[in-house]
C-alpha cells in the first residue's frame, strides 16, 4: 500500500501484514505506529516519543496499525 500525503490533516491505515509505504509532504507528519512485529524503515530524521514519530513540524496526524508489516516513511 502507498500513500502521499499532500494535504491531508490526518489518516487512518490498518493492515495485517505488507509494507505500508508513507510519502510525507512539506511540513511533515506525526506518525502513530502499532505493530505486533513490523518496524518503521526510513532515512528520515525524526524524534520518538514510544509509538509516536515526529517527522518535522508534524503537520499531518498518521496511525498506521499492522499486525506483522513495516512501515517504509520517505
Amino acid at each position: 500500500m502507498n500513500l502521499t500525503l499532500i494535504q491531508v490533516p490526518s489518516a487512518e491505515i490498518y493492515t495485517s501484514s505488507g509494507i505500508v509505504s508513507l510519502l510525507l509532504a512539506r511540513g511533515g507528519a506525526e506518525v502513530l505506529h502499532t505493530t505486533n512485529s513490523g518496524k518503521l524503515l526510513t532515512d528520515r530524521v525524526y524524534d520518538q516519543k514510544g509509538n509516536l514519530y515526529v517527522f518535522d513540524e508534524g503537520a499531518s496526524n498518521v496511525t498506521v496499525e499492522t499486525s506483522s508489516g513495516n512501515l517504509k516513511i520517505q
